[in-house]
Protein backbone atom coordinates (compact mmCIF):
# COMPACT_ATOMS: atom_id res chain seq x y z
CA UNK A 1 0.00 0.00 0.00
CA UNK A 2 0.96 3.45 -0.72
CA UNK A 3 2.30 5.38 2.29
CA UNK A 4 -0.14 7.75 3.88
CA UNK A 5 0.52 11.10 3.16
CA UNK A 6 0.52 13.29 5.82
CA UNK A 7 -1.47 16.68 5.95
CA UNK A 8 0.91 19.49 6.44
CA UNK A 9 0.99 21.67 9.41
CA UNK A 10 -0.80 24.34 9.39
CA UNK A 11 0.15 27.87 10.63
CA UNK A 12 -0.61 29.18 13.98
CA UNK A 13 -3.10 31.60 13.03
CA UNK A 14 -2.71 36.05 13.93
CA UNK A 15 -5.80 35.30 16.33
CA UNK A 16 -4.01 31.99 17.89
CA UNK A 17 -0.75 33.69 18.06
CA UNK A 18 -2.37 36.67 20.20
CA UNK A 19 -4.44 34.31 22.84
CA UNK A 20 -1.01 32.55 22.94
CA UNK A 21 0.61 35.73 24.03
CA UNK A 22 -2.46 36.65 26.54
CA UNK A 23 -2.13 33.14 28.18
CA UNK A 24 1.69 33.49 28.99
CA UNK A 25 0.88 37.12 30.33
CA UNK A 26 -1.23 35.93 32.35
CA UNK A 27 1.26 33.02 33.92
CA UNK A 28 4.40 35.73 34.20
CA UNK A 29 2.82 39.28 34.24
CA UNK A 30 4.67 40.36 31.64
CA UNK A 31 4.30 40.66 27.64
CA UNK A 32 6.49 39.07 25.04
CA UNK A 33 7.37 42.43 23.91
CA UNK A 34 6.82 44.79 27.11
CA UNK A 35 10.33 46.52 27.96
CA UNK A 36 8.94 47.46 31.57
CA UNK A 37 9.39 43.81 32.70
CA UNK A 38 13.19 41.99 32.97
CA UNK A 39 14.32 38.97 31.51
CA UNK A 40 14.14 37.49 35.15
CA UNK A 41 10.90 38.66 36.10
CA UNK A 42 9.66 36.45 33.42
CA UNK A 43 11.98 33.04 33.75
CA UNK A 44 10.65 33.46 37.81
CA UNK A 45 6.94 34.02 36.48
CA UNK A 46 3.93 34.06 38.33
CA UNK A 47 3.81 37.39 41.13
CA UNK A 48 6.40 38.87 38.97
CA UNK A 49 5.75 42.93 39.75
CA UNK A 50 6.42 44.53 35.95
CA UNK A 51 8.48 48.30 36.41
CA UNK A 52 5.36 49.74 34.59
CA UNK A 53 2.68 49.04 37.40
CA UNK A 54 5.02 50.51 39.82
CA UNK A 55 6.11 53.49 37.96
CA UNK A 56 2.37 53.80 37.67
CA UNK A 57 1.82 53.51 40.97
CA UNK A 58 4.62 56.08 41.96
CA UNK A 59 3.55 58.72 39.87
CA UNK A 60 0.28 58.56 41.54
CA UNK A 61 1.48 58.73 44.94
CA UNK A 62 3.13 61.48 44.05
CA UNK A 63 0.75 63.55 42.49
CA UNK A 64 -1.42 62.73 45.56
CA UNK A 65 1.02 64.15 47.81
CA UNK A 66 1.98 67.83 45.49
CA UNK A 67 -1.63 68.13 46.18
CA UNK A 68 -0.69 69.04 49.35
CA UNK A 69 1.75 72.19 48.52
CA UNK A 70 1.12 73.75 51.73
CA UNK A 71 1.20 71.08 54.43
CA UNK A 72 4.56 69.35 53.09
CA UNK A 73 6.85 72.57 52.44
CA UNK A 74 7.94 73.99 48.91
CA UNK A 75 11.40 72.49 48.83
CA UNK A 76 10.05 68.86 49.07
CA UNK A 77 6.91 69.90 46.70
CA UNK A 78 9.87 71.07 44.25
CA UNK A 79 11.56 67.97 44.54
CA UNK A 80 8.28 66.02 44.24
CA UNK A 81 7.67 67.83 40.77
CA UNK A 82 11.14 66.80 39.76
CA UNK A 83 10.37 63.11 40.70
CA UNK A 84 7.37 63.31 38.92
CA UNK A 85 9.03 64.84 36.01
CA UNK A 86 11.20 61.39 35.34
CA UNK A 87 8.26 59.03 36.57
CA UNK A 88 6.14 60.62 33.64
CA UNK A 89 9.42 60.21 31.26
CA UNK A 90 9.69 56.51 32.54
CA UNK A 91 5.43 55.80 31.90
CA UNK A 92 5.68 56.78 28.07
CA UNK A 93 8.73 54.73 27.96
CA UNK A 94 6.61 51.70 28.91
CA UNK A 95 3.58 53.05 27.36
CA UNK A 96 5.73 53.84 24.11
CA UNK A 97 3.99 50.94 21.62
CA UNK A 98 0.69 52.70 22.81
CA UNK A 99 1.60 55.97 21.91
CA UNK A 100 2.91 54.56 17.89
CA UNK A 101 -0.50 53.17 17.67
CA UNK A 102 -2.50 56.34 17.99
CA UNK A 103 -4.05 56.91 14.64
CA UNK A 104 -3.97 53.45 13.45
CA UNK A 105 -6.89 50.54 13.17
CA UNK A 106 -10.72 51.06 14.47
CA UNK A 107 -11.69 53.72 15.77
CA UNK A 108 -14.29 53.63 18.80
CA UNK A 109 -15.83 55.44 21.19
CA UNK A 110 -13.80 53.76 23.73
CA UNK A 111 -10.83 54.29 22.25
CA UNK A 112 -11.34 58.07 20.99
CA UNK A 113 -12.40 58.82 24.59
CA UNK A 114 -9.13 57.00 26.16
CA UNK A 115 -6.90 58.98 23.79
CA UNK A 116 -8.76 63.02 23.96
CA UNK A 117 -7.80 62.05 27.68
CA UNK A 118 -4.36 60.69 27.36
CA UNK A 119 -3.41 63.73 25.03
CA UNK A 120 -5.35 65.95 27.58
CA UNK A 121 -3.64 64.65 30.67
CA UNK A 122 -0.46 65.12 28.89
CA UNK A 123 -0.73 68.60 28.12
CA UNK A 124 -2.28 69.62 31.63
CA UNK A 125 0.77 67.73 33.58
CA UNK A 126 3.42 69.53 30.85
CA UNK A 127 2.00 72.65 31.75
CA UNK A 128 1.87 71.84 35.39
CA UNK A 129 5.84 70.79 35.53
CA UNK A 130 6.79 73.33 33.42
CA UNK A 131 5.11 76.33 35.13
CA UNK A 132 6.67 74.71 38.46
CA UNK A 133 10.03 74.78 36.97
CA UNK A 134 9.39 78.49 36.21
CA UNK A 135 8.15 79.30 39.70
CA UNK A 136 11.30 77.08 41.53
CA UNK A 137 13.12 78.85 44.02
CA UNK A 138 14.98 75.99 45.57
CA UNK A 139 15.46 72.97 43.60
CA UNK A 140 16.07 75.49 40.05
CA UNK A 141 16.80 78.69 42.18
CA UNK A 142 19.72 79.06 40.02
CA UNK A 143 18.44 79.43 36.49
CA UNK A 144 15.48 81.60 37.96
CA UNK A 145 13.45 83.06 35.17
CA UNK A 146 11.51 86.46 35.55
CA UNK A 147 10.28 86.38 32.18
CA UNK A 148 6.72 84.88 32.31
CA UNK A 149 6.44 84.26 35.70
CA UNK A 150 2.92 85.61 36.12
CA UNK A 151 1.88 83.45 33.62
CA UNK A 152 3.40 80.47 35.37
CA UNK A 153 1.94 81.54 38.86
CA UNK A 154 -1.70 81.80 37.10
CA UNK A 155 -1.32 78.49 35.27
CA UNK A 156 0.21 75.98 37.78
CA UNK A 157 -2.62 75.46 39.46
CA UNK A 158 -5.34 74.92 37.28
CA UNK A 159 -2.78 73.16 35.34
CA UNK A 160 -2.32 70.59 38.40
CA UNK A 161 -5.88 70.15 39.69
CA UNK A 162 -6.75 69.19 35.69
CA UNK A 163 -4.20 66.65 35.47
CA UNK A 164 -5.57 65.23 39.13
CA UNK A 165 -8.84 65.01 37.84
CA UNK A 166 -7.80 63.27 34.35
CA UNK A 167 -5.54 61.07 36.55
CA UNK A 168 -8.66 59.88 37.88
CA UNK A 169 -10.38 59.07 34.83
CA UNK A 170 -7.30 57.83 32.80
CA UNK A 171 -7.24 55.63 35.73
CA UNK A 172 -10.73 54.62 35.95
CA UNK A 173 -10.31 53.63 32.22
CA UNK A 174 -7.54 51.35 33.08
CA UNK A 175 -9.08 49.69 36.53
CA UNK A 176 -9.47 46.85 34.69
CA UNK A 177 -6.20 45.97 34.05
CA UNK A 178 -5.02 47.33 37.56
CA UNK A 179 -6.97 44.66 38.89
CA UNK A 180 -5.62 42.03 36.89
CA UNK A 181 -2.08 42.74 37.44
CA UNK A 182 -2.73 43.29 41.19
CA UNK A 183 -4.74 39.46 40.92
CA UNK A 184 -1.89 38.15 39.25
CA UNK A 185 1.09 39.88 42.15
CA UNK A 186 -1.24 38.82 44.87
CA UNK A 187 -2.23 35.42 43.82
CA UNK A 188 -6.13 35.85 44.50
CA UNK A 189 -9.06 34.64 42.45
CA UNK A 190 -11.91 36.62 41.01
CA UNK A 191 -14.20 37.72 43.46
CA UNK A 192 -17.87 36.66 43.14
CA UNK A 193 -20.91 36.51 44.55
CA UNK A 194 -21.80 38.75 47.45
CA UNK A 195 -18.09 40.23 47.66
CA UNK A 196 -18.22 41.75 44.58
CA UNK A 197 -21.70 43.41 45.57
CA UNK A 198 -19.74 44.39 48.89
CA UNK A 199 -17.13 45.61 46.82
CA UNK A 200 -19.44 47.81 44.34
CA UNK A 201 -20.92 49.06 47.38
CA UNK A 202 -17.88 50.23 49.01
CA UNK A 203 -17.07 51.78 45.88
CA UNK A 204 -19.49 53.70 45.53
CA UNK A 205 -19.86 54.95 48.87
CA UNK A 206 -15.98 56.19 48.86
CA UNK A 207 -16.82 57.86 45.83
CA UNK A 208 -19.52 59.81 47.46
CA UNK A 209 -17.49 60.43 50.47
CA UNK A 210 -15.32 61.95 47.18
CA UNK A 211 -18.18 64.48 45.84
CA UNK A 212 -18.16 65.69 50.01
CA UNK A 213 -14.81 66.49 49.80
CA UNK A 214 -14.48 67.80 46.14
CA UNK A 215 -17.13 70.65 46.88
CA UNK A 216 -16.08 70.99 50.56
CA UNK A 217 -12.28 72.14 49.34
CA UNK A 218 -14.00 74.19 46.67
CA UNK A 219 -11.96 71.80 44.18
CA UNK A 220 -14.34 73.33 41.50
CA UNK A 221 -12.72 77.01 42.04
CA UNK A 222 -9.25 75.74 41.25
CA UNK A 223 -10.76 74.06 38.09
CA UNK A 224 -12.29 77.64 37.06
CA UNK A 225 -9.08 79.35 37.77
CA UNK A 226 -11.32 81.11 40.21
CA UNK A 227 -8.85 80.83 43.25
CA UNK A 228 -4.66 80.96 42.84
CA UNK A 229 -4.00 79.91 45.71
CA UNK A 230 -4.54 76.67 47.78
CA UNK A 231 -7.05 76.58 50.46
CA UNK A 232 -7.00 74.20 53.42
CA UNK A 233 -9.88 74.17 55.76
CA UNK A 234 -9.57 75.33 59.38
CA UNK A 235 -8.47 72.85 61.16
CA UNK A 236 -7.68 70.07 59.00
CA UNK A 237 -4.88 67.86 59.47
CA UNK A 238 -2.31 66.35 57.19
CA UNK A 239 -4.17 62.99 57.21
CA UNK A 240 -7.65 64.94 56.47
CA UNK A 241 -6.06 66.37 53.81
CA UNK A 242 -4.70 63.65 52.30
CA UNK A 243 -7.92 61.39 53.29
CA UNK A 244 -9.87 64.05 51.42
CA UNK A 245 -7.73 64.02 47.86
CA UNK A 246 -7.35 60.12 47.90
CA UNK A 247 -11.90 60.20 47.97
CA UNK A 248 -11.87 62.59 45.42
CA UNK A 249 -9.34 60.65 43.36
CA UNK A 250 -11.23 57.53 43.89
CA UNK A 251 -14.51 59.10 42.69
CA UNK A 252 -13.01 59.97 39.45
CA UNK A 253 -11.62 56.55 38.93
CA UNK A 254 -15.31 54.85 39.57
CA UNK A 255 -16.35 57.63 37.41
CA UNK A 256 -13.62 56.29 34.99
CA UNK A 257 -14.19 52.97 35.69
CA UNK A 258 -17.80 52.96 35.12
CA UNK A 259 -18.10 55.44 32.88
CA UNK A 260 -15.46 52.92 30.11
CA UNK A 261 -17.80 50.19 30.73
CA UNK A 262 -20.52 51.72 29.10
CA UNK A 263 -18.05 53.48 26.26
CA UNK A 264 -16.80 49.39 26.10
CA UNK A 265 -21.00 48.56 25.35
CA UNK A 266 -21.33 51.29 22.71
CA UNK A 267 -18.09 50.05 20.97
CA UNK A 268 -18.91 46.02 21.47
CA UNK A 269 -16.35 45.42 23.46
CA UNK A 270 -16.18 43.53 26.44
CA UNK A 271 -17.37 44.76 29.60
CA UNK A 272 -14.79 44.84 32.20
CA UNK A 273 -15.68 42.00 35.11
CA UNK A 274 -15.35 42.59 38.80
Amino acid sequence: MPPTSRKAARPISTGAETCLRRIRKSWDGCSDNDPSCTRKSRKKGGKAVPKRWITDTALTVVLLLLMGYSLIGETAHEWLGISMLALAVLHHKWNWAWCKSLGKGRISAYRAVQSILACLLLFSVLGSLLSGMVLSRYVLGFWTMRLGQDLAATAHLPCAFWSFLLTGLHLGLHWGSVKETARRITGIRIVAGKWTVVLRLAGGIIACCGLTAFFRNAFLDYLMMKSHFLFVPPGQTAAGFLADYLAILSMFVWIGYYGGNILRGHSGRKKVIE
